[in-house]
């Protein structure tokens, strides 16, 4: 059951769809729509509020375990969603063995799949955050230099570019010797290795 702390002003009917959806629910929601608490067009701007929400917008709504969402149609499904999503074919499932319904096969097995997918749902991991995401963004274009290293001249146009593009702040060189070059008898064999160990580096 979701539990939390809605922002809102006073009389907003986008509102009053995610509190219809708590009654109905059973959450606990506690409503903030006015000072010392809540201040609209104040409040709702402040960087707390916005690091929160980054929209701005009200209704807002953040759960005691710090989720937080936003816009009443998001707000009232996730407030509802142990009654829409879980109680029913939890009934459909459980009942049966309690003698409040009758036995369906088909309707328990149905019942059990749309669990599972729920439970995968609630389960799921967030996506690993990308640990470069900290650094600021690099102005050298990468993608930019292999087309020149591809079309035109390396010597004359690529390596010049190169230099004059580099963006030492976001980027770094490394030099590195191979212990058997007498086996790079091709360019591509270079740069498979190369790629294998850029990859070892990354993992």
């Amino acid at each position: 059951m979701a539990a939390g702390t809605l922002y809102t002003y006073p009389e907003n009917w986008r509102a009053f769809k995610a509190l219809i959806a708590a009654q109905y629910s059973g959450a606990q929601v506690r409503v903030l729509s006015a000072p010392p608490h809540f201040h609209f067009g104040q409040t709702n701007r402040t960087p707390e509020f916005l690091r929160k929400f980054p929209a701005g917008k009200v209704p807002a709504f953040e759960g005691d375990d710090g989720f937080c969402v936003f816009e009443s149609n998001a707000i009232a499904y996730y407030v509802s969603f142990a009654d829409s999503d879980i109680v029913p074919p939890a009934s459909t499932w459980v009942f049966p063995t309690l003698g409040m319904m009758h036995h369906n096969k088909q309707a328990t097995e149905n019942a059990k799949e749309e669990l599972d997918e729920c439970e995968q749902a609630l389960a799921a991991e967030p996506k690993a955050k990308d640990p470069f995401a900290h650094l600021p963004k690099s102005t050298f274009v990468l993608d930019e230099f292999k087309r020149k290293y591809s079309n035109e001249d390396t010597l004359s146009v690529a390596l010049p570019y190169f230099w004059d593009h580099f963006d030492k702040d976001g980027w770094s060189l490394w030099y590195s010797e191979y212990r058997f070059p007498e086996e790079l008898t091709q360019t591509f064999m270079s740069c498979n290795l190369i790629t294998e160990c850029s990859s070892d580096w990354t993992n």
